[in-house]
């Protein structure tokens, strides 16, 4: 090994002792014949390329199921082809979707993703909206998390905002010496002497000025126009009298009087006629006569009449069995007007039935507003039956 050289302030004219320089020694062995001598066989690019270590896992993937993007900051299980290279707490962009976390792997193929969109925080507002459908065949990559939001600009303007940050456009336009007028293309100005009818689009301006036709303003139309050409006057009331062509007709008090009642009965009080007397005063459909001891309620249309006949018909089945009866009240209280009886005759064939009343109804006045249909003994088999009363009403 070569000594070390000698400092200058060591030296003197002549030199007390020859200074000794650095020498380069023999030049080593190479790492390939190193190897070669340590055993290896082959060329060396053939050892060079046995120094090349293992390819890294790929860090991408597709998503191979439809998924529905959750809410803020809520978790969803996405298939994807390969989940090897994620790892818990990792962000990764989804084509489509936008920014999630891996909140935890399941299997090779299934992991559990957070939507990192949080509005209240204004994070990952580009993500897709919760419920929207994800396809499959979207990338998947890591991703990045989210920066600090920017201090606001001091009053800078941005030239990215075309000058829609200027405070005040009037004062600028004013400073630039611009009237108002500059804010229009000169192209569509109107011209006064035109009177309107340089509007490009007439039903559209309508639109625009809500005097749509149809929509906002009645069209033209010959009825209307003939019942705008009359007159009016008190008590009168306008009619047709042909094809777009009206006239007026009186109309008195006592006429009024009788069009604005509700029913033909509230017409004919107002008339002061008396309403038929005879006719139905009850009627109920489909009584079940298999049901032993049951009462079905009847509604009466008068609170004022006399029974003269109660009548079964439309049975579903031969009445062999079943028996019926009308009361006042359910249970078989109240006033009989029919004791319960067999209705044997009563088959499909025969269609309808008188059944007998008790005599207090060929006597009495009733004021039941709701009786009793009651089916005494059944019928042992599916069996319906139609009953309807009759007799004169005297409501007033």
């Amino acid at each position: 090994m070569a000594s070390a050289l000698p400092e200058s302030n060591a030296c003197c004219t002549p030199c007390e002792e020859v200074p000794t320089t650095q020498v380069p020694g023999p030049a080593g062995s190479s790492a390939y014949a190193v190897a070669v001598s340590n055993g290896f066989v082959g060329t060396e690019a053939e050892w060079l390329a046995s120094l090349d270590g293992e390819d890294g896992t790929n860090a991408f993937t597709l998503t191979t199921l439809d998924f529905t993007m959750p809410a803020e900051l809520a978790n969803v299980i996405v298939t994807v082809a390969d989940t090897s290279w994620m790892a818990i707490g990792q962000p990764l962009f989804i084509q489509g979707a936008g920014f999630m976390e891996v909140v935890s792997i399941g299997s090779a193929t299934d992991v559990t993703l957070k939507n990192l969109e949080d509005t209240a925080s204004d994070a990952y507002l580009d993500n897709a909206a919760p419920a929207t459908n994800i396809s499959s065949g979207m990338k998947v990559t890591p991703g990045g998390w989210q920066g600090e939001t920017g201090a606001a600009g001091g009053g800078d303007m941005l030239g990215a905002n075309n000058l829609s940050d200027v405070v005040s456009a009037a004062d600028s336009r004013n400073n630039l010496g611009l009237g108002s007028a500059a804010t229009y293309d000169a192209a569509n100005f109107f011209l006064v002497v035109n009177n309107l009818n340089d509007i490009l689009n007439v039903p559209l301006a309508r639109i625009n000025l809500g005097l749509e036709i149809g929509v906002n303003v009645q069209a033209f139309d010959d009825e209307l126009s003939a019942i705008a050409g009359l007159a009016s006057a008190a008590d009168q009331l306008p009619y047709f009298t042909g094809a777009a062509t009206a006239a007026l007709t009186p109309l008195t008090a006592a006429g009024r009087a009788v069009i604005d009642d509700a029913t033909t009965d509230a017409m004919l009080v107002t008339l002061g006629r008396v309403k038929p007397r005879y006719g139905v005063l009850g009627r109920l459909l489909g009584v079940n006569m298999n049901a032993a001891a049951t009462d079905t309620p009847m509604t009466m249309t008068a609170t004022r009449y006399i029974i003269r006949r109660i009548t079964l018909y439309n049975p579903t089945a031969n009445l062999t069995t079943a028996t019926i009866g009308v009361f006042t009240l359910a249970g078989g209280g109240g006033t009989t007007l029919a004791a319960d009886q067999a209705v044997a005759a009563l088959s499909a064939a025969s269609k309808f039935l008188d059944i007998t009343p008790q005599a207090i109804v060929g006597t009495d006045i009733r004021t039941e507003t709701t009786l009793q249909i009651r089916c005494g003994t059944a019928q042992g088999g599916a069996a319906l039956v139609d009953v309807i009363i009759e007799g004169e009403d005297l409501t007033t």
